[in-house]
């Protein structure tokens, strides 16, 4: 359970303060309806709490509805459908003159609840998709701009891009190379493996999803690449292809020099990013594999070359990362020696690696129970 029975009690207790949490003039049934689709007992519920009113909300919250012990899910549901526009929460106030105001109470129990989900790195906002309704987000560093296109998987030639108004700051991609260029939009739940492949149908309308993994795959160089993409399309075959699509070579940054242009000096010592999921139109993560080349470099030392630790090329690096962190982007690195396969050919132990880190993933982001 993610959501701790403290910050449950906190926000429960602070709403039943607040009061009106039926709406004005509403009924308990209804409301439970709502919050709690869960719970059977509603002919109990309408007798103790809308005849006879001998049910406190204290014994409907923690005792009835057991929101203190429910999966996560569920308080997650009653958060959210407690906000729901059908309740009008009006309250008769008196004022410094003895006169009778209405409030409404609705801002405060807003506050209340994301008071609470904040100890929990989650809060309660605004569904752009259904006005007036409301939905769980987790509550960390976001970027500032929404993506506009994904251009990825590229293999070799380097995509021809242009600044097409310098006062807008905004760019035209003219050629894509051998990359590919998603622009159909992020749903509101992210890109998941199933858009994705329904977006790219266009270019293979037969055995789209095999096809697709396959053309993923070749872009990528490395053996810990390659096999942390296979590890995924194992996990996602077991737990479900509504999850978050795993998106190769994905350009952050970009120069159009080359390095020999610069000089051996390039602008972005990495102009790609390894891996990229995209879990909602907030929140994007980055994977790494780092290989011995981000922190080490050939030496010559009496004719042999050696690779030995470089701290200039371990900067950049580190450079890159805290400013992909900057940018609002969740950033993960892997060990390439983490997904070390042996002489003995034994993928498995490699595989666990990313298995273990794509479910605590997933789960932190709440895209998996």
């Amino acid at each position: 359970m993610n959501i701790s029975e403290n910050v449950r009690r906190q926000i429960l207790d602070n709403l039943i303060i607040l009061g009106e949490c039926f709406g004005t003039n509403g009924r308990a049934v209804d409301f439970v309806n709502r919050v709690a689709p869960y719970y059977k007992n509603i002919s109990d519920l309408e007798r103790h709490m809308d005849r006879f009113k001998d049910w406190t909300l204290d014994r409907l919250f923690y005792d009835e509805l057991g929101l203190l012990s429910v999966d996560d899910k569920q308080f997650e549901c009653f958060c959210t459908e407690y906000m729901n526009p059908v309740f009008v929460r009006n309250k008769r106030i008196r004022d410094e003159y003895d006169e009778f105001y209405c409030e409404n109470l609705n801002p405060k129990c807003l506050k209340a609840i994301n008071d609470g989900l904040e100890l929990a790195d989650l809060e309660v906002v605004s569904d752009t998709d259904r006005e007036g309704f409301f939905r769980i987000r987790t509550k960390i560093a976001l970027p500032s701009e929404p993506i506009k296109n994904i251009l990825f998987a590229a293999n070799k030639t380097k995509p021809d891009i242009v600044v097409d108004n310098v006062l807008e700051n905004s760019v035209k991609i003219v050629d894509a190379g051998d990359a590919l260029v998603y622009d159909a939009g992020i749903p509101e739940q992210g890109l998941s493996w199933i858009e994705l492949a329904k977006w790219y149908e266009k270019y293979e309308p037969e055995d789209t999803q095999n096809k697709l993994a396959e053309r993923l795959l070749s872009s990528l160089d490395s053996p810990p690449e390659k096999l942390f993409f296979h590890a995924y399309c194992d996990f996602i075959l077991k737990n479900g292809r509504d999850l978050p699509a795993l998106i190769p070579q994905v350009y952050l940054y970009y120069d159009p020099k080359t390095r020999s242009e610069r000089y051996g000096k390039p602008v972005f010592e990495h102009q790609r990013m390894d891996f990229m999921f995209v879990i909602s139109r907030e929140h994007r993560v980055v994977v790494e594999i780092d290989s011995i080349q981000h922190y080490a470099d050939d030496k010559n030392i009496s004719g042999t070359y050696y690779k030995c630790a470089d701290v200039n090329r371990y900067a950049q690096m580190m450079k890159a990362h805290r400013e992909m962190v900057l940018d609002g982007y969740d950033v993960y690195r892997i060990g390439g020696k983490e997904l070390y396969v042996g002489s003995d050919g034994n993928e498995e132990p490699a595989k666990q690696v990313v298995f273990e880190f794509l479910e605590g993933l997933f789960k932190k982001y709440r895209v998996m129970p």
